[in-house]
């Protein structure tokens, strides 16, 4: 088994995505940020309908919120840029949502 950390690209508003995120593998794990892993589902959920994306991306925030504004502005003129746009507003209200609700009373370290 080999764990994979990508590097971070130099240029800050370009994606590290790689093709190989995509590919289930049990011998290479890949360590990936909330962001990275979101552009992932993204990619994924293509071929399926606007619900079923918004479902799959909101159990990604529920779990860990994610840099949806960064992640919208680097997925411009890619295969994922009409379902990032479409799907901002929502998930941006809905990451909003879910901080207040359960990030509110935490303390910082």
């Amino acid at each position: 088994m080999t764990i994979h950390i990508p590097k971070p690209n130099s240029n800050l508003a370009v994606s590290s995505f790689d093709t190989k995120f995509l590919e289930s593998d049990s011998k290479n794990y890949y360590c990936v940020t909330p962001t990275m892993f979101a552009e992932v589902l993204f990619y994924k959920s293509k071929g399926m309908n606007y619900i079923d994306t918004r479902k799959v991306i909101r159990r990604l925030i529920k779990k860990c919120p994610y840099n949806i504004e960064w992640l919208r502005d680097i997925s411009y003129h890619t295969e994922i840029e009409s379902i990032t746009k479409r799907t901002y507003k929502d998930l941006t209200n809905y990451q909003q949502f879910i901080v207040k609700k359960r990030y509110k009373d935490k303390k910082a370290l």
